[in-house]
């Protein structure tokens, strides 16, 4: 694929969303089969069908078919509404509206009609249209967050990685003049691995801004600004890149899956550019998707296996009559009439009653005021939700908000819970004073290695042999290297919202943030990081920066 849009091969699927069960050719033949396939509908149907054998008539002929067709009308018109509202949902997800970078700027395209070799724009909240490699993010991190709940079921956001080269460009615009192809695997299942590459050609016409100096002979040189927007501050990933493409007229990055947006993903943070590689049923997800299928719950199978015991005991019941007849002339017709007669021992009333109680519940789930905003995706199964006894789960998140809140602290014979946070932010305070004996200077505190004081102060707490007053010195000290450690070994990103100014932690797990959240709480504030360097503010204001 070149970055322009052409595209080697020159046809692919189109990127069409389509999760309907039926098309008007299958629709009657597929509900007919899935209705008769179960044993009750099927004796109903021989019921109503013997009426037209005049020998065999034993009754009004709409006493038998008017119960049977009344049974599929309801399922039919049911199966009917469910798959027009996957329709609605279709429509609704290949209409969404997204921009595609052109030479003429940006323009706006629906999903449906994104094809490979297209570069989109993603915003923060959307959901991602088709597979993509991640060329370009707002974030100066040059990462951005996804939410994958709806590609494997994992709550926790991943995090991906914009390419080196184009992300580190001037502008946007600059992307689709460079003469950059990208290769890219076949389509395949797996959404944890990826191999590609992408390769950028006469990279002198394309190298980021330099800047002038005078050499001590007088002469003047040139290099790359590394301290204009092409880069990212710390950034040394990002400067060997650049150095790199400096020194030749082709810069070769290859791709993982680091790189890459899968399709029905959602976008947590900044905005994004990215190049569509794979499109509709070549997706990620969709090819991880099973087929829509009819689901039978339990009660289904249950009131099947209950008629069919029924019709057992109303074959015995025929026979007996037929033997207390006598078998003279034409008996197996009586059995039969007999056998006709007795139908109702096999209540259809049961069955029109069960569809239509299906339709009932289905809407009430829909519109109960304690779940708000519920989707009933097919309504021939909502009565198995009040059949639950156990629910496994495999982690917290899966059921859950999947949010974590920290609750209490424990340092050797210390300990602090929620009603004690106040005196841990005052210990803090304190332990951060230049005034405070017990903590070093900010100057031997900043570009220190966290990890290291936190696990060497807190793997040498004893708190035995201290008098009171040191005591409470050593728990100032331990404290402080513990927040501080809390507030550096992760992988926390701040994030501030551009209109409200708000700052909020993005992570891949609920446990960091909680962390990050309760040191930020007692004064120790996550400020800024980057690949290489974190920095945080004291509680008297004070930033630190650790490499």
């Amino acid at each position: 694929m070149h970055i322009s849009g052409r595209t080697k091969p020159q046809l692919f699927v189109p990127n069409v969303v389509r999760n309907q069960k039926y098309n008007p050719i299958t629709f009657l033949p597929v509900v007919l089969y899935e209705q008769f396939r179960f044993f009750f509908n099927l004796f109903y149907l021989m019921v109503a069908l013997s009426q037209f054998i005049p020998v065999l008539k034993v009754g009004f002929l709409f006493t038998y078919v008017a119960p049977l067709v009344f049974v599929l009308c309801v399922t039919i018109g049911k199966e009917a509404y469910d798959d027009y509202k996957r329709y609605l949902r279709d429509r609704e997800a290949n209409s969404s509206k997204y921009l595609r970078l052109t030479e003429k700027g940006l323009k706006p395209i629906p999903a449906s009609e994104i094809k490979v070799g297209h570069v989109i724009q993603i915003g923060a909240n959307q959901r991602v249209p088709a597979d993509f490699i991640f060329l370009r993010t707002t974030e100066k991190s040059g990462s951005t967050f996804l939410r994958t709940d709806q590609l494997d079921g994992e709550t926790d956001w991943k995090l991906r990685r914009a390419v080196v080269v184009t992300q580190h460009l001037p502008s946007e615009t600059d992307i689709l003049r460079l003469d950059a192809t990208c290769q890219a695997e076949a389509p395949r299942k797996d959404i944890y691995e990826f191999i590609g590459r992408f390769t950028v050609r006469n990279m002198a016409h394309h190298q980021p801004r330099r800047i002038s100096h005078e050499a001590e002979d007088g002469s003047m040189y040139s290099e790359p600004n590394l301290e204009s927007p092409d880069a990212v501050d710390g950034d040394v990933e990002a400067q060997t890149a650049v150095h790199s493409m400096a020194s030749t007229d082709t810069h070769v990055e290859g791709l993982t899956l680091d790189n890459t947006l899968w399709s029905n993903a959602v976008v947590a943070s900044g905005t994004c550019l990215g190049l569509c590689i794979y499109t509709g049923k070549e997706t990620r997800a969709v090819m991880n998707a099973s087929s829509s299928v009819t689901k039978t719950g339990l009660f289904e199978l249950e009131v099947n296996l209950l008629s069919k015991l029924l019709f057992v005991l109303l074959i015995s019941l025929s026979f007996l009559l037929t033997v207390c007849k006598g078998f003279e002339g034409i008996w197996p017709i009586y059995f039969f009439r007999f056998l006709l007669m007795l139908s109702s021992i096999i209540p259809i009333s049961m069955r029109v009653n069960l569809d239509m109680a299906k339709t009932v519940y289905s809407v009430q789930i829909m519109r109960d005021p304690k779940i708000p905003d519920t989707v009933v995706r097919t309504s021939t199964i909502p009565e198995e939700l009040g059949r639950m006894d156990y629910v496994l789960s495999d982690k917290t998140g899966t059921l859950t908000q999947n949010e974590m809140v920290f609750k209490k602290i424990h340092l050797g014979r210390a300990a602090f819970g929620e009603e004690s946070f106040d005196e841990v932010r005052h210990a803090l305070r304190m332990s951060f004073s230049t005034d405070d004996p017990s903590s070093p200077s900010n100057t031997s505190l900043a570009h220190s290695s966290a990890s290291a004081s936190a696990s060497s102060a807190v793997g040498g707490l004893s708190l035995s042999g201290f008098g009171s007053g040191k005591r409470h010195v050593e728990v100032r000290q331990v404290l402080r290297h513990a927040i501080t450690g809390l507030a550096l070994c992760h992988n926390v990103t701040p994030v501030t919202d551009e209109e409200t100014g708000e700052v909020t932690f993005q992570a891949a797990s609920p446990d960091e943030v909680a962390l990050v959240k309760f040191a930020s709480l007692v004064g120790v504030k996550l400020v800024e990081r980057d690949q290489h360097s974190i920095t945080l503010r004291d509680p008297h204001g004070v930033c630190h920066c650790y490499e």
